[in-house]
């Protein structure tokens, strides 16, 4: 009833203002380790993984995941409503890629995508992971097995007969996940992104 007396809106920017949280950064810090400075420069876990260790890493990605997924099953479930859960969702992914805390440039929302999804429609998370650890073990580029990831997304949400809202974010989401990898498609282009287990170093 609060979401539809007040609307969306206060609740979008708090999902804004948890997804904007840099634990990248963060953790990092605590580590003595500015990785902005370190790698390619990301907050995100693959970075983080690449500087600080694949352990450090996959604390990040379930930070990471975390602070989309709680905003998005916290408001589906208080409203009933699973477009409240999207709204958090896509305010989550915002936050993290744009956020405040470090100058607007966050992370590429990989991890916060794989938390909104796993509440939101666990199946289709199941097919893009099947897709990102296909393209991953035949490539071992991370970037690759997540931008295929993404693009899978909005294709496994129609053939499973979502709803048109969630195969519009699973469309919102692919569309920001390329938009945050520019540089990578372009490495890739090239030839010159690192594979997976090379040192951060070579990615600059």
């Amino acid at each position: 009833m609060l979401f539809l007396t007040n609307g969306p809106l206060p609740f979008a920017i708090v999902a804004f203002l948890l997804g904007a949280i840099p634990f990248g950064y963060v953790v990092g810090k605590l580590r003595g380790v500015d990785v902005r400075q370190s790698g390619s420069g990301n907050i995100g876990a693959t970075n983080v993984s690449r500087t600080m260790g694949w352990q450090t890493g996959v604390l990040v990605l379930v930070l990471d995941a975390l602070k989309v997924a709680v905003p998005t099953w916290t408001l589906w479930w208080f409203t009933g409503r699973q477009q409240a859960g999207v709204i958090m969702a896509v305010a989550g992914m915002l936050g993290h890629v744009f956020s405040p805390f470090v100058g607007f440039r966050g992370g590429k929302g990989v991890a916060c995508l794989l938390g909104a999804m796993l509440v939101l429609q666990p199946l289709a998370t199941g097919i893009c992971m099947a897709a990102f650890v296909g393209i991953m073990a035949a490539s071992r580029l991370v970037s690759l097995g997540s931008l295929a990831a993404a693009v899978v997304l909005p294709v496994a949400l129609l053939l499973l007969h979502q709803p048109g809202y969630l195969v519009m974010f699973g469309v919102f989401a692919a569309i920001l996940v390329l938009f945050t990898h520019r540089a990578n498609i372009a490495r890739l282009r090239n030839g010159t992104e690192p594979k997976f287990g090379q040192p951060a170093s070579t990615e600059r």
